[in-house]
């Protein structure tokens, strides 16, 4: 996320460990390393009925999804069969749900990252050829995707596919 202080972020080191949180100067690109303590991410109220993955409550920010200022979590986890929800807080407790449901189930919306326009937010998909639209007035919309390259062939390869500015669907 940014502010008035600079781009914040958190990375994780490839084999796993503690995170390290940096701020960047958005004039020059230069990255500092915060204290350990210091928080990127904005933190989401906790409300009762939320879903809790191994006993505790588990959400994360949907990398690159905001809408009118208000960041985009996804409180669940992606194990199937899971509930999940993916909502922004208009005020601390006070949410907008984008989508509600089970991981795996026949809506088949699985958020991996996001981009905001001013009616909206597009929301890319883990399992790649398909992009969502999420609008207030129509709710969350799956999106097919046409005329696409084939996937490379051998193990590990695919083709994701990720808006890159404003998209406008074809009608």
């Amino acid at each position: 996320r940014w502010d008035a202080s600079g781009i914040l972020l958190d990375t994780v080191p490839v084999n796993g460990g503690v995170p390290i949180n940096w701020l960047i100067n958005p004039a020059t690109g230069d990255a500092t390393q915060q204290a350990s303590g210091y928080n990127v991410q904005p933190r989401i109220t906790k409300l009762p009925g939320d879903p809790l993955q191994n006993g505790g409550f588990a959400y994360m920010n949907v990398p690159g999804a905001e809408f009118r200022g208000h960041q985009v979590y996804r409180i669940g986890s992606r194990e199937p069969g899971t509930r999940e929800l993916v909502v922004y807080e208009t005020a601390p407790g006070r949410r907008v749900m984008i989508y509600q449901g089970t991981q795996g189930d026949a809506t088949g919306f699985d958020p991996e990252y996001g981009l905001s326009d001013a009616a909206g937010v597009w929301f890319t998909d883990y399992s790649g050829r398909v992009l969502w639209r999420w609008q207030p007035a129509t709710g969350l919309h799956k999106v097919a995707l046409a005329g696409l390259p084939a996937p490379p062939a051998g193990p590990n390869s695919g083709v994701y596919e990720n808006p890159a500015g404003d998209c406008v669907p074809l009608k």
